[in-house]
């Protein structure tokens, strides 16, 4: 698409050079902070978790969220100040009230509502906002920063133009974001149904079958056993080494997991993100798992995540460590409980956030094979399922590669870094 005529120098790194005819203006001159507490608490409850990361969209839920909001009109700005990297923005096409860690903000008269909201969403500026807050273990923005940001602003005219042209680019890559996001599901749920089949139910249909007197595990070949995971198997959780102690942490080439480094489409854990000094191996400052071991995350939103380690390692307190006895392939048990997310997730406390204890996932009733049998599941399984984690690999980047391409067109337009003046949606003939 074609430039503007002539640029400046914005004088904001992030923004780089606007066209000249436009305006640098203080945030707080753009758009006011909405303070009052609602006067109708009948009108609709609206918090962080009905906001789509990265997106804009609202999502309905269940929810009933507690105690009394900020009240927004339609046009509004919400903004997740909490750990705002999550880029939650909302512009409100309804009237409602914000709980929660929620900014509301109002345009002034001569600025465009979608505008802004694309504006907010861009990366750059969700980036800057990140960098300035406060609090490490739950990171919120400050109004007094974002108050005084300078940010590019055309006149309402062009505004209007660029909301619209951006409405209708992102609405097309959103679209095919969502089918092939439906097509992951698919995939990944298909995947599931026949690892869970495999573990379940073994190779041989012609196998008699015996009820297990398990409803989520139902009927079992008639020559298998069902038995307490504790009874297979070494339970044990992972813990964090000192971090007052700089030589554990000091020329770190030793893995120690955390829930983020879980791939839900590899069983096989490879390396993870951050690691430790061989010294707290040797000084036993951190539990040492072998390889083989079957790492489980027991807490929060990712609870029932499985990998199997492929070398000595370590891991945070959030994890459960599996060691498997010798009458079970390791494999068989990674795949095994990989299965079983959902179970694992029903018998965590019921607290607002979520714990798998050691105890907890040691009853966990486990399906025994033969071992013979277990080394057939698994080759079964590794052959049947290589296709479809190569096909969910390559959505998954042609998703990111998706979001990146909006991120980069949202950024342009809101930055003028194209002339969007006279675009107009094409009309479709018949």
């Amino acid at each position: 698409m074609k430039q503007y005529e002539s640029y400046k120098d914005s004088g904001v790194q992030w923004i780089g050079q606007i066209p000249s005819h436009w305006q640098m203006t203080k945030s707080k001159h753009i758009f006011s902070l909405i303070t009052d507490n609602v006067c109708d608490k009948s009108l609709p409850k609206v918090a962080l978790e009905n906001i789509e990361s990265g997106t804009g969209k609202y999502i309905e839920t269940s929810s009933d969220f507690m105690g009394e909001g900020i009240e927004f009109q339609v046009n509004d700005i919400l903004f997740g100040k909490l750990r705002p990297y999550l880029a939650k923005v909302y512009k409100a096409d309804f009237r409602g009230q914000s709980v929660g860690d929620i900014y509301v903000f109002r345009p002034k008269e001569n600025q465009d509502a979608g505008f802004l909201k694309y504006l907010m969403l861009s990366r750059p500026f969700i980036s800057v906002v990140d960098g300035s807050t406060y609090g490490a273990k739950m990171p919120r923005a400050n109004w007094d920063f974002i108050s005084q940001m300078l940010l590019p602003t055309p006149n309402l005219d062009e505004q209007r133009i660029i909301a619209s042209y951006l409405d209708h680019k992102v609405g097309q890559i959103d679209a095919v974001i969502v089918e092939k996001e439906a097509m992951v599901s698919d995939l990944t749920a298909y995947r599931s149904a026949v690892i869970s089949e495999a573990v379940t139910r073994g190779l041989d249909k012609s196998a008699p079958l015996r009820d297990s007197g398990i409803d989520w595990i139902g009927k079992i070949p008639k020559h298998w056993q069902v038995v307490n995971l504790k009874r297979v198997s070494k339970i044990q959780t992972g813990n964090t080494p000192s971090t007052s102690i700089e030589k554990y942490w000091s020329n770190p080439t030793e893995d120690w997991f955390t829930p983020s480094d879980f791939d839900e489409m590899n069983i096989r854990l490879s390396h993870s993100a951050r690691k430790l000094n061989e010294c707290a191996f040797d000084e036993m400052a951190c539990r040492v798992f072998n390889p083989g071991t079957v790492l489980v995350v027991g807490i929060g939103a990712t609870l029932g995540k499985v990998g199997l380690v492929l070398s000595r390692c370590s891991s945070n307190q959030q994890i459960n460590a599996v060691e498997f006895f010798e009458i079970i392939n390791p494999l068989y048990g990674a795949y095994y409980l990989s299965s079983k997310t959902e179970v694992m997730k029903a018998q965590a406390n019921s607290s607002t956030l979520p714990i798998l204890t050691q105890t907890a996932m040691g009853e966990l009733m486990f399906v025994l094979p033969p071992i013979e049998e277990q080394d057939q599941i698994v080759s079964h399984i590794e052959s049947f399922t290589a296709s479809i984690t190569t096909t969910l690999a390559e959505l998954q980047a042609e998703i990111a590669d998706l979001q990146s391409y909006k991120s980069a067109i949202i950024t342009e337009a809101v930055t003028g870094k194209v002339d969007l003046r006279d675009w107009k949606p094409k009309t479709v003939t018949a």
